[in-house]
């Protein structure tokens, strides 16, 4: 039986494993797993770029919205990738989250 990862694991617990715990529903994207990740935000880019990279048949939750507010967060150009996939996503008109997290980024 596979047990999730606890809150006070998650310091030791691989970014990868928790976003996937996470995507499966296994743990709440909560204040505590949001500190985790910014806390190691390299294995944290790492983790989110091999994300979005592909869609898993295994994933119960869409993460899009975290992703979105942890790229706005690190402000990193990696991010650029992930905002032209959302803006490729809009038919209608550009959300002013998404205009600004490009302003954000110059």
């Amino acid at each position: 039986m596979f047990m999730p990862t606890l809150p006070n694991q998650f310091e030791t617990t691989p970014v990868c494993t928790l976003l996937t715990e996470a995507e499966r529903g296994l743990i709440g994207f909560d204040q505590r797993l949001i500190q985790t990740l910014i806390d190691r935000p390299e294995e944290t880019l790492a983790a989110m770029e091999t994300m979005v990279a592909g869609q898993r048949e295994d994933a119960m939750l869409d993460l899009t919205e975290q992703m979105f507010d942890l790229y706005r967060h690190f402000r990193t150009p990696l991010a650029v990738p992930f905002f032209i996939e959302l803006l490729k996503q809009r038919e209608d008109s550009i959300p002013d989250p998404l205009m600004e997290a490009f302003a954000d980024l110059g």
